[in-house]
């Protein structure tokens, strides 16, 4: 038995052997009425509280109504056993089937035609005796129904047309929000103006990216001509009219949904939605119309041919294409800097939220359900990260927050990169939610709700994209589904009209294509193992015959092989999961590329692709590619200062080198390796000796280029000989010329300019430096970049330029940070100081001097004499400026930092 509410000319209820016409109080009326009206809906406590008690302060409101509910619990709920209202902290609702409402039934009846019972079910006018302004309003819309009921024929509406929407909001209202709202403010903006002047506007985007919300916030506004049109008050809306289409599958319940929150009842709605809308400045707020794309756009489009005053706003995850639709298309939340906020650089503190809207809302939701949540560095590093992975996508960081209240921000990072739980199922509400959010629920209802959606036809192209990890061009994705080019494009296009895949330009402009991750996580659910399989050993492919074609072009293909380097990566990385053959491709893969890393940008792999690489090498029995692989992998592991292992890869790869080109290659990785190392050095003068005669002999210029660098590094750095030195830089700077590479060609002017320094010509080194960084800029060649900063900033120190030092420094560390250039950062550490010490605090100079010099020695060996001749000088100032044992204090006290904390001392972005 349940109870049943009379709110029409009288306010009782029956139920449960009880029959109820006194009640304790006026507020206890009101809650029971606001619940009884919208059943199917969570009510937020905030805004109970003001329709109770407009204007009451919100702790002061909160408290009183605890004290109504519990006292209408009590009434409703008293010896029955049965819960009728459910609460929590954020709302209140119905428990489904335990009330029944005379007002709802009276709607109900006039939506489905049954006239009689309408009339029988209108007693009176709606709670008599309150005069509250919501109950007048919603007094005077059930009059006015009751009022065109009396014109209205006596013959049922058909079956079908007779169909409702019982989970959809209450007919016409704005569904409510209590939570805070970030990063939405220039998009709200945006669309009003848009709302303003097209009549046919799409807020288009992934399901979770926010598109009702924003929809919402805007159409708002739009009820005050004041607020948006001052100027122009013609413009303004007679009225702003909200419809959820989410139940509705076909035209006709789009349609009832339509009459019913326009209150429009008769056999004939679009008639009569057309009567009621006629003369009057309409914006219809039609949501979640995915569905009913090429299903129900006549009647869109009868409307706006009907009604010249009519605007309509839609939110779905598919384009409708209709003529004169402006599509409003909606990403993410504009998200932080990674590379700016990464490891402590700009920490984000609590009081930073203003700034980056992703992380702002992450805060907010995690404080929802962890009230102690604290955004300290190492949370905001994690937080950073997570918003990144989730693109931004507001229902995703609602999720993600969420799980804080069991999960720190780095166990949750942790689960989701490493694939220890899917995305889908572990960003979720860890409640029960009411059935008309469900599709809210989780990830996994997102995407399966635009699955729904999709044509089958799509489903192959869907699976060839869940092998991409990164943005793929079109071309790409048509070789793994085996499909024309033209076709593929067209098929790419409609997924992403549906927002099942995400279109970004690279840096030439053109399109490249990506499913974010819980689609892809959800169609490799939905597809068979082995055509996934196969598509990414059809990437492989393709991969490996681009990176054939790169080698070939040389230094010209430097910026299309760093386009598609996500994806060698993601194919390094992922080939263990596939088996021997799939390493095997990997390792052909990097071997193909390596000219691209140790020849175009002077910089290794990453650390965890090095590690991968590795671990792939037992599957290759070649000695061709295996030595290859070993060559890349000595260069990566120098350049990262694990010397060992460089120089026992380099070992490795001279017993295979079986031709005087790989054999020239593999002396100059030795020598490289052995350079910046702790063992005897005495051989790398004539290993280079042989390097480059055998160079000579296979007539590769670029392996001479290379050699001749390395010679003039052993001549400055272990001989102290830079006349010398300034020959070698000026034979490499004019081969490069001679290839017609402009970045190495600007390296070699900067290793002259490095001779200048030691031979005191100061200002002629620091104009040729300050062109070799404006020339890496410009080229986008960050080692360059790095190196001519680090440069500069040292014959600005000699010049007691210490502003311009400390600069330089910090921007050599800043790009190899970010670039994970991590003997960079050593160098870049060491110097440091020497900028620091007379342009900022002493002490801070101590300190990263402390850390710098140690973590230099323990992974790079001794000081070479150039480096010990830079160091030097700042040490003695320092010891002098701040005492002998204040200085030791001090460079004890750095030693002990972390690499993390030491990057951001050298930025000034924190205190040690």
């Amino acid at each position: 038995m349940r109870w049943s509410v009379r709110l029409l000319g009288a306010i009782e209820a029956h139920g449960h052997g009880r029959s109820l016409t006194h009640w304790p109080s006026r507020a206890a009326v009101q809650l029971l009425a606001r619940l009884a009206l919208a059943p199917d809906r969570m009510h937020p406590r905030e805004e109970l509280v003001d329709m109770l008690w407009p204007g009451v302060a919100l702790d002061v409101g909160r408290n009183r109504l605890r004290q109504v509910l519990s006292t209408l619990k009590r009434v409703l709920e008293s010896g029955s056993g049965v819960t009728v209202i459910e609460a929590d902290r954020l709302a209140l609702r119905l428990v489904p089937g335990t009330l029944e409402c005379d007002a709802r039934n009276f709607e109900r009846h006039l939506r489905n035609g049954n006239w009689e019972q309408a009339e029988q079910a209108y007693r009176g006018e709606l709670l008599p005796g309150f005069y509250d302004n919501w109950v007048i309003e919603a007094r005077g819309r059930l009059s006015a129904l009751a009022h065109r009921l009396e014109s209205m024929p006596r013959l049922p509406l058909s079956g079908a047309a007779a169909r409702t929407t019982q989970s959809a909001p209450a007919p016409g209202q704005f569904p409510a929000f209590w939570t805070r709202l970030y990063g939405t403010e220039i998009n709200a903006t945006r669309l009003r103006e848009l709302v303003r002047h097209q009549r046919l506007v799409t807020v288009f985007g992934a399901g979770g990216s926010g598109k009702t919300r924003l929809a919402v916030e805007a159409s708002r506004a739009l009820k005050d001509p004041v607020a948006w049109a001052p100027q122009d008050p013609g413009r303004a809306f007679d009225q702003v009219v909200f419809v959820s289409l989410v139940d509705c599958g076909d035209a006709t319940r789009a349609l009832d949904a339509m009459a019913s929150a326009l209150q429009v009842v008769g056999r004939e709605p679009l008639t009569g939605i057309a009567r009621v809308l006629a003369g009057q400045h309409t914006l219809l707020v039609l949501d979640n119309y995915e569905q009913l794309v090429g299903v129900a756009d006549a009647v869109l489009l009868q409307l706006l041919t009907d009604t010249a005053t009519l605007h309509l706003l839609i939110t779905s995850r598919q384009r409708l294409g209709l003529a004169g639709e402006q599509v409003f298309e909606l990403a993410g939340l504009p998200l932080p800097d990674a590379a700016v906020h990464a490891d402590g650089q700009a920490p984000l503190h609590d009081d930073a939220l203003a700034g980056p809207p992703a992380v702002a809302l992450f805060v907010d939701r995690a404080r929802a359900v962890a009230p102690d949540f604290v955004l300290g560095p190492t949370q905001a590093r994690a937080v950073v990260e997570l918003v990144h992975l989730l693109a931004g996508m507001p229902l995703a960081i609602e999720l993600a927050a969420s799980r804080m209240r069991s999960l720190s921000p780095q166990a949750l990072l942790a689960l989701l990169v490493q694939g220890r739980a899917p995305m889908l199922d572990l960003l979720a509400r860890d409640r029960a939610v009411p059935a008309m959010a469900q599709r809210h629920a989780s990830m996994r209802h997102v995407v399966a709700w635009s699955w729904q959606q999709l044509n089958p036809s799509l489903v192959p192209v869907m699976q060839a994209l869940s092998a991409f990890a990164a943005p793929a061009a079109c071309e790409t994705v048509a070789a793994v589904a085996e499909l024309d080019a033209h076709t593929t494009r067209e098929k790419l296009e409609q997924l992403r009209d549906q927002s099942l895949v995400v279109a970004h330009k690279d840096v030439s402009g053109s399109p490249r294509y990506v499913l974010l991750q819980p689609v892809r996580e959800f169609v490799v659910e939905r597809s068979d193992g082995a055509a996934l399989a196969l598509a990414r050993e059809r990437l492989r492919r393709w991969l490996i015959e681009f990176g054939q074609r790169q080698a070939a072009r040389g230094y010209q293909a430097i910026d299309e092989t760093e386009t598609e380097l996500a994806q060698v990566y993601a194919a390094i990385l992922g080939a263990a999961a596939d088996g021997p053959q799939a390493c095997a491709q990997a390792i052909e893969l990097a071997a193909t590329l390596r000219r691209h890393w140790e020849v175009d940008m002077r910089a290794g792999l990453p650390h965890a692709v090095a590690l991968a690489l590795n671990s792939a090498l037992a599957a290759v029995p070649g000695a061709h590619h295996r030595c290859e692989a070993l060559l890349l992998l000595c260069f990566s592991n120098a350049l990262a200062g694990a010397s060992a292992e460089a120089l026992a890869q380099a070992d490795a790869a001279l017993l295979l080198a079986n031709d005087p080109r790989r054999r020239a290659q593999a002396l100059l990785r030795r020598s490289h390796a052995l350079l910046f190392s702790d063992q005897d050095q005495s051989g790398v003068d004539a290993s280079l000796t042989e390097a480059l005669l055998l160079a000579r002999q296979a007539g590769d210029l670029e392996a001479q280029g290379l050699a001749l660098r390395m010679q003039f590094l052993v001549t400055v750095n272990r001989h102290d000989d830079h006349v010398a030195g300034e020959a070698l830089a000026l034979q490499v700077q004019t081969l490069w010329e001679k290839l017609g590479h402009r970045r190495n060609a600007y390296s070699g002017l900067m290793d002259r300019a490095t001779c200048w320094i030691a031979q005191g010509r100061l200002h002629e080194a620091a104009t040729a430096l300050a062109a070799c960084e404006s020339v890496a800029d410009q080229e986008r060649h960050a080692t360059g970049a790095i190196m001519a900063a680090w440069q500069l900033g040292r014959v600005s120190i000699r010049l007691r330029q210490a502003d311009t030092a400390l600069a330089a420094f910090r921007r050599c560390l800043q790009g190899a940070w970010e670039h994970k250039r991590l003997a960079y950062v050593a160098d870049a550490l060491v110097l440091l100081p020497g900028g620091l010490a007379f342009a900022g605090p002493p002490e801070e100079a101590a300190r990263l001097q402390g850390f710098a010099v140690a973590h230099w020695q323990k992974h790079f060996g001794a000081f070479y004499r150039e480096l010990e001749r830079d160091v030097r000088p700042t040490r003695r100032w320092l010891r002098q400026a701040l005492g002998a044992v204040r200085f030791e204090a001090l460079r004890l006290e750095g030693a002990g930092m972390t690499l993390n904390e030491a990057v951001a001392l050298g930025l000034g972005r924190t205190k040690a």
